[in-house]
């Protein structure tokens, strides 16, 4: 089955599919799960940068850094990076 949720995830990037409910989500597996590769292994998650539902075939990880968190994280060091060019000037 074709899905026709397909969206661009800003926070990967890419097209990935959205659903409005994990119920959705948890559904489209059940039907689909012989057809799609890795299909055994799927699992719905939740995105908060598009407030949805996606599926992977990956575990849970908290280590995944989204283009946010990559770019607060830049910040950070930029802003760590001009205290220490001040301290050196003093």
């Amino acid at each position: 089955m074709k899905p026709k949720n397909r969206i661009v995830c800003p926070e990967i990037g890419r097209q990935k599919m959205l659903f409005e409910t994990e119920e959705k989500a948890q559904r489209f597996i059940a039907f689909n799960k012989d057809d799609i590769k890795h299909g055994e292994k799927l699992r719905p998650y939740y995105c908060e940068a598009c407030g949805g539902w996606h599926i992977t075939h990956l575990r849970y990880s908290k280590t995944f850094e989204g283009k946010t968190d990559k770019l607060i994280a830049a910040y950070e060091r930029s802003k760590q990076h001009i205290n220490i060019k001040k301290q050196c000037k003093k």
